[in-house]
């Protein structure tokens, strides 16, 4: 893998994993406040890089969306789908 091939596949299939991982070990402890701020975080972000977008001149607001692309979107994905996966597979308790 090149180093192109590795910022353009790589990079958001990391980005992904960590946010799923993330995601779904809070979503299996049910806690709420964990989701809230990788949700948090994540509208922060985005919103920063929308308004980057909006505000560079030129050819320059490209960088910010690669990183909407890049970082942004595997980043929600991941977290949303992890999130839900260990949300749904949460042990109840066991019978005796």
């Amino acid at each position: 893998m090149s180093g192109d091939e590795f910022l353009l596949f790589g990079i958001p299939a990391v980005v992904f994993l960590i946010s799923g991982l993330l995601g779904y070990f809070s979503g299996k402890a049910r806690n709420k406040r964990a989701l809230g701020w990788i949700a948090g975080l994540w509208i922060a972000f985005t919103g920063l890089m929308f308004a980057g977008a909006a505000n560079a001149p030129g050819w320059d607001a490209l960088a910010y969306v690669a990183a909407l692309i890049g970082l942004a979107a595997p980043s929600g994905v991941g977290s949303f789908v992890g999130g839900v996966i260990g949300w749904v597979r949460q042990g109840g308790a066991t019978p005796a």
